[in-house]
């Protein structure tokens, strides 16, 4: 309780007390910000789509969601608000939860949050110094300048880093070119951060030979995200090879090979004698040299490189790293089978509810491990059509079998007309009752609660009949379909008795065979 009465809500913001802090208000837009993009996935994941777009769905999210307020918090870097575009980015190109955030940034030419929500700080206090003097917002920030608040000592400390001049009482056309200039030497300030990064690296030492700060791949120009995906890991040596910095020496070997190679990128493009087969398919070579496979890394054909590695790693990799899903330590009573591509977690419980705790243990570790692996999950996939979805399916195939039935409804009782409508119903109602294609017409039907179609037939034209009857349309309707139901409940009574005194009645005379 405490801790609530600690944060105030201004502007949509949750902002603590105790220091100013935005914390609680970064935690609360980055849930937000997940949300907004799971709904969007299905746009983002489409390969139809340019990259250039994707980046402008995403900025046009984050600009709304995370950056909201940066008017108030904009002058500072936060890692909470950097945190959503790393992860978008990891899971646009699949990538693994280790992936360097230098190299995320650097291989799609994008900038960190910090210099997206800068620029909106600043241009709210520059609009605010245009009003009179008498407009509240003109006067806040006057005094926030007199008092010297952190903005202002900000700004002071982001021109001296640059080597520019700062003066609080300039003009708001000094200030305004002065931060022109201010954007453009942040931008390369960074961007020399990150290359620095690259050169004092001592888990990637491959992409320091890879990159080129002149000649960035164009990701925007190609539309085939699993192309994109290939080349982006092949570049950044994060495919899942036996090569690891952190791993055994031992472990690194090539596992195809018997040369004792140490299994990483340029041995796996270039190498390999077991892959040489696929090098001379899709590029052209059984072996290459050192130099040849950094500029095959450098070209801008990213089919032929995203060929090769989807080829070989695509399956290759899905069978070894499925054994690592398999040996995953689970909660008690619960167990992973595997058959061929899926997995079946066997979960035992007393009850509902311990069974569905223990189900959520086994999706947040199942959705760690994924993560690792630069997978995601398709929650769609593992969720099945309730019977009550069904049935709503199956109406809709009512409409289309049942248009324009006033004029042929009495067509229905030639038992060659009926039947062929009835076959579509029947389709329909073994997936609503879950039952086998053995199953008999009449049996489904009464399993699924359908109605037959000839009396759904009678029905309406009953009510297009009642047209020129006085009452309204909803209660022609309700007596109609009461009718029906009556009919219905006869059918089933039919079927029923038929079934008791045909098969019931004799087995229970003479037991059970």
């Amino acid at each position: 309780m405490k801790d609530l009465k600690s944060v105030n809500r201004c502007l949509g913001m949750r902002i603590r007390k105790i220091g100013l802090s935005y914390k609680s208000h970064f935690e609360e837009r980055g849930l937000a910000a997940g949300v907004a993009v799971s709904k969007l996935w299905p746009l983002m994941s489409r390969s139809g789509i340019s990259l250039q777009d994707k980046w402008k769905v995403f900025d046009a999210t984050a600009k709304a969601v995370i950056l909201y307020g940066a008017q108030a918090w904009g002058y500072r870097e936060y890692e909470l608000a950097e945190r959503a575009q790393y992860q978008f980015v990891r899971r646009l190109f699949a990538l693994p939860r280790h992936t360097p955030l230098y190299m995320l940034l650097l291989e799609t030419g994008r900038s960190s949050s910090f210099l997206q929500a800068l620029p909106l700080h600043v241009n709210f206090i520059l609009r605010a110094m245009k009003l009179p003097e008498t407009r509240l917002p003109n006067i806040l920030v006057r005094e926030g300048i007199r008092e010297q608040l952190p903005w202002l000592a900000q700004w002071r400390n982001l021109a001296l880093s640059c080597g520019e001049e700062f003066d609080a009482s300039w003009s708001v056309s000094q200030l305004s070119e002065m931060w022109q200039k201010l954007y453009i030497k942040l931008k390369a300030q960074e961007r020399c951060t990150l290359l620095e990064k690259v050169g004092l690296s001592r888990f990637q030492p491959h992409y320091r030979l890879v990159f080129d700060p002149l000649n960035r791949p164009n990701y925007d120009a190609n539309k085939q995200l699993a192309q994109i995906r290939w080349t982006f890991k092949a570049r950044g040596g994060l495919l899942f090879l036996n090569f690891q910095p952190w791993r055994d020496e031992l472990a690194q070997r090539c596992a195809l090979c018997n040369s004792g190679s140490r299994e990483d990128i340029g041995h796996f493009l270039a190498m390999c004698p077991i892959l040489a087969e696929f090098r001379r398919r899709w590029l052209g070579v059984g072996v290459m040299t050192e130099v040849d496979c950094l500029r095959m890394l450098g070209s801008p054909d990213f089919a032929r490189l995203a060929g090769y590695c989807g080829s070989i790693l695509g399956p290759t990799l899905w069978n070894a790293a499925y054994g690592g899903l398999l040996r995953l330590e689970m909660p008690e009573e619960v167990t992973l089978v595997g058959y061929a591509d899926d997995v079946a977690a066997v979960i035992l419980g007393r009850t509902l509810e311990s069974a569905q705790i223990k189900l959520e243990r086994v999706m947040r570790r199942v959705g760690e491990w994924m993560s690792d692996l630069g997978l995601s999950l398709a929650v769609q996939k593992t969720e099945r059509a309730t019977s009550q979805q069904k049935r709503v399916l199956m109406s809709v195939v009512h409409s289309v079998l049942l248009y324009g039935v006033r004029v042929w409804a009495d067509s229905l009782s030639i038992a060659y007309h009926g039947k062929r409508l009835a076959a579509v119903q029947r389709r329909c109602a073994l997936q609503v009752a879950c039952a086998y294609r053995t199953v008999s017409h009449e049996a489904v039907m009464v399993v699924a609660g359908a109605i037959p179609i000839h009396l759904l037939a009678k029905e309406r034209k009953e009510v297009y009949q009642k047209k020129g009857q006085p009452g309204t349309r909803a209660t022609k309707k309700e007596e109609s379909r009461e009718e029906t139901l009556g009919r219905w409940g006869k059918w089933m009574k039919v079927i029923c008795d038929k079934f008791v005194k045909t098969y019931f009645l004799p087995w229970m005379k003479g037991g059970p065979e």
